[in-house]
């Protein structure tokens, strides 16, 4: 192999980690327990783990020798949340919680508060 071939691979190489490093997500996006999971979502533990037994909520698990960790990404957990129907969660439903492509789970939250606050004659919280 001459030096322009090695310079080639390397280059190769080197786009090809770049394309992975900006697919993965950072550490500060993932969730590492059911608990972080749930108060993300707002919901309970229990609850959850019923969405990922019964609607597929994107739970990953890193095995060990006895158990696996459970955890998850929250753009995943945004992404199955607004690919839900409206009619699949009555709780959102009745929370007024708005489902965008835009928004994310913290956003619907405010929204859903600010339009409870305006349904009962109260100013919104800056």
């Amino acid at each position: 192999m001459n030096t322009t071939e090695a310079q080639e691979m390397i280059r190769a190489s080197i786009g090809t980690a770049d394309v992975l490093d900006a697919r993965m997500p950072s550490a500060g996006d993932r969730l590492d327990s059911w608990k972080e999971i749930a108060t993300y979502l707002r919901r309970s533990v229990r609850c959850v783990q019923r969405w990922e037994k019964n609607e597929g909520l994107p739970i990953l698990r890193h095995r060990h020798a006895r158990i696996a960790t459970v955890y998850a990404y929250r753009g995943e957990l945004d992404e199955w949340w607004h690919g839900r129907r409206e009619s699949d969660d009555p709780e959102s439903q009745l929370m007024g919680i708005a489902r965008t492509g835009t928004t994310t789970i913290e956003e619907s939250h405010i929204i859903g508060v600010r339009r409870v606050d305006a349904e009962e004659g109260r100013s919104p919280a800056g």
